[in-house]
Formats: C-alpha cells, structure tokens, sequence
C-alpha cells in the first residue's frame, strides 16, 4: 500500500497478485481512475466490486470487462454521476434501453444522436436532451420539429431554429425566445416577424452584428442603434452615417468605447460634453478630438504634472460644472 499511496501510478509495475487486490487497487483508483486499466482481469469482472466503485469513479467502466458493460444495473449506476466519457464505455446494445437514454441525454443533449428512430421521436427524451442543449435539434424526429413544446425548450438553450417548422418559425413567442438566446436566429423567422419592431430590438440587444446585415431603414434608426452599441461601441460603424451626428446615439457610443470618438461627426468631436464622456472611458479620446478643444490646453494654468489629457479633462469639467451653476 506504501508503494501506491501518492502514487497511484506504480500500479502498473506491481506485482500481479497486488493487481488482484481489492484494496491496493482502491487506493489507486481513489487518486487515479484510469489507473483500473492496470488491475486483474478478475477484479475488471467483478460484479460486486466494481458496484461498490463505480457510483463515485464512473471513469472505470473504461476498463470493466464486455460483460459488465452490457450489464443495465451496473451501468445505470454509473449513469447517476455525469461522466463525459460515458458514450464510449456503454455496450451499443444499452443505446436502446430508454431510461439508460434519458440519463445520458441529460447530462449530454448531443448523445440523442447514438438513439435508435424510436427514442428520438419519445418526447421525454427529446425534452431532456434540447434541454440540455439546443444543439440536439439535429437529431430530433422531423415531426418533432413542428411541436412547440418541443422548440420553446430547445430555443432557451441556444438552439438554431434554421430546421424548425415554417409554422413555428412564424410564431412571436417561439421569436423572443429564439432571438433573445442566439440573435442570429432572426434570419430563420418568417418575413412578418423580421419586421416587427419587438423582434429586431430583441434581436439586435442579443447581438448587434446582424444589424450589419439588416435592410438600410434599419440601420438609420437612433432607437436600435442605441441597444446596439451599448453592447458594442465599434458596431456604430455598421450605420448609416447621419447618425454620428446624433448626440444619443454617439453618447452611447462612447460610454462604451471611448475610443470611437473617431467615428464622431466634426461637429460631435468638436463637443466638451462628448469628450468627457469619451474620457471617462479612454484617456486616448484624446486623439480623436477636434483642434479647437485640444489647442485649449495652451490656455489652462493647471499643474503640467498632469497628462495632457487629464488637464484637458479638468478644464472640460470645470466648464460643465460652472455651467450647471448658472
């Protein structure tokens, strides 16, 4: 046992009595799983044994022998703590048995795949395996696609509504929830739902990208534009030009991303109240403002210790304040 305890490792060089010792191989396999490869082919095939193990060491069903894979008890039993190695010690005859599918689907949506036509198509285990990912709808019975219970559960995981029913892909609710979890999946609705004005916020809120895509009407609208950069500061370079004039929208620009001053409009780089915002972000704004507003540096008698953009941002500031005041 001394030569195991720490070092699991030394299994594979024992000798072959200590591999066929039920507590020297224990010990091993407590520290190291993959270290049951190195037991007695007795203890690979011993039922009562491996039960008492393979609750909390799932992984030694990698080395159990054939005749304990296809055994239902001792895999179910296995099944009860996740193991993502599962798929490759399950005897293929065990894919059929529905309850060992549903234990795996849960833990593994993709696994619905190693399914026969019939547990594709059981409800309960499609429900289980879209709810753990979206992405089991490609293995989902066609006619599945059509039910909506079905599609609601699949699309709060991040599902691809690109295989779902024309039905469905026409339906508002099944559109917030597929919008919201994956904005891309605004270019699978139905064309009424592509222009309700619900869906493209949602759509754009959960990824502003598709706005670079989206008709040019779209694109010019200060209210989605906004959602969109407040995400993102650089997608206001996918809008239409007019709105880097717009003090909303470039505002939110910049509270993301001060940086994109530099898309501003002359007027807007020109603007103190721009600038400090975009200072209050990134100090390099700096770059990006107008002559007239970095030329006031001349004019400030404040400590030249300062960065050339703090006493700027002072000045501004103090500005803003005796402003307010008046």
């Amino acid at each position: 046992m001394l030569a195991i305890k720490g070092f699991p490792q030394n299994l594979m060089f024992v000798s072959e009595s200590l591999r066929d010792d039920e507590d020297v191989v224990s010990e091993a396999i407590a520290e190291y799983s993959d270290m049951f490869s190195y037991a007695s082919e007795r203890l690979k095939d011993d039922f009562n044994f491996v039960e008492k193990l393979v609750s909390t060491r799932p992984r030694i069903m990698l080395h159990v022998s054939d005749r304990l894979r296809r055994n239902k008890y001792i895999v179910i039993k296995s099944l009860r703590k996740y193991d993502c190695c599962a798929k490759d010690y399950i005897s293929e005859s065990l894919f059929n048995n529905r309850y060992i599918m549903k234990l795996l689907v849960e833990n593994d949506g993709l696994l619905l795949k190693n399914a026969p036509p019939e547990l594709r198509e059981d409800l309960s285990i499609v429900m289980a395996a879209v709810g753990n990912t979206g992405e089991a709808m490609k293995f989902v019975a066609p006619h599945l696609m059509d039910n909506t219970e079905v599609v609601m559960r699949a699309v709060k995981t991040k599902c691809n509504i690109d295989r779902i029913s024309d039905r469905l892909k026409d339906n508002k609710d099944v559109a917030r929830l597929a919008v919201k979890s994956k904005g891309d999946n605004y270019w699978h609705l139905s064309e009424r739902l592509k222009n309700d004005r619900e869906i493209i916020e949602l759509a754009v809120s959960s990824d502003p990208h598709i706005i670079k895509h989206m008709c040019p009407s779209f694109r010019k609208d200060v209210e989605i534009a906004k959602l969109a950069v407040e995400k993102w500061g650089y997608i206001i370079t996918y809008f239409d030009e007019e709105l880097l004039d717009n003090e909303d929208v470039i505002a939110a620009v910049l509270k993301n991303n001060g940086k994109m001053l530099k898309y501003a409009s002359p007027r807007l780089r020109d603007d103190e109240y721009m600038l400090k915002i975009a200072l209050d972000n990134h100090w390099d704004a700096i770059k990006y403002a107008s002559q007239r507003l970095k030329s006031v540096l001349d004019d400030i008698s404040a400590d030249s210790t300062l960065s050339y953009s703090r006493r700027l941002y002072l000045y501004i500031q103090g500005n803003m304040v005796k402003s307010a005041k008046k």
